[in-house]
């Protein structure tokens, strides 16, 4: 199975490589999400939160301007106990963070993945973060099989295995199959949550905005024709070839 073929409006990808997922309910995250960028930008004037109803996700996500560091975090309901999030960061930055303070400040478990078996913002691989509470100690478990700059894939994992991890898959001689989208999508599978799957959202339900409107001008800006995916065949040596660039 081509998992880009089933991706959640496969047109967007990169700009659907990485999400959050939030256990809980999504005004409740939202709000939290708010909070968390206020005190980020220490009570920054122009920081927004707005409510629409979810009518087309990838008209949600295009319907933006992309910058360098998150500028703002779209919070989807789904049919689940989990809630979606997702940044405008072309560099898929931000992340880590938000949602360590969700976990570690508001008590949430949260997951966040990036999986991409090839070149978008950043070198090819997959990694997961999930963070939970156990005996009122936060718990982290991390995974990651990802190509760096030295063109080697690398493989580290952290903390406990979880319910919805296939361990086995870790075992495997060639690294980059050890986690990728087609096994991210399996993980998913487990955790009854699937962001790339747009039945899991709940259409006609309210979805949250919140929002930077007065960040610096430092803040690199990209307009979404700069992000799409494009595709481009050209002669080298004597062979076609053919690329995808960002």
């Amino acid at each position: 199975m081509n998992i880009i073929k089933d991706m959640l409006y496969k047109e967007l990808f990169p700009l659907t490589q990485s999400f959050g997922l939030v256990f809980g309910n999504v005004a409740e995250v939202a709000n939290a999400v708010y909070n968390e960028i206020k005190r980020y930008t220490k009570n920054e004037n122009g920081i927004e939160l707005k409510h629409t109803i979810l009518k087309n996700v990838d008209e949600v996500i295009c319907n933006n301007k992309f910058t360098s560091v998150p500028t703002k975090v779209i919070v989807f309901p789904t049919i689940t106990k989990w809630t979606i999030i997702w940044n405008n960061s072309f560099l898929c930055n931000g992340w880590d963070s938000l949602c360590y303070n969700l976990s570690n400040l508001y008590k949430f478990e949260t997951f966040h993945f990036c999986s991409h078996d090839t070149i978008t913002t950043m070198l090819p691989g997959s990694y997961f973060y999930y963070r939970y509470f156990e005996n009122d100690i936060l718990q982290e478990r991390y995974v990651w099989a990802c190509k760096n700059d030295n063109n080697k894939w690398e493989f580290i994992e952290k903390g406990d295995e979880c319910y919805f991890e296939t361990v086995e898959n870790y075992k495997e001689r060639i690294i980059k199959n050890r986690l990728n989208e087609e096994k991210m999508k399996e993980l998913f599978n487990k955790m009854g949550i699937n962001p790339w799957d747009d039945a899991v959202y709940k259409i006609n339900e309210m979805y949250y905005t919140i929002s930077r409107t007065k960040y610096p001008e430092t803040i690199k800006e990209k307009d979404i024709t700069e992000i799409y995916r494009k595709r481009d065949w050209r002669i080298k040596n004597g062979v076609l070839h053919f690329f995808l660039w960002y």
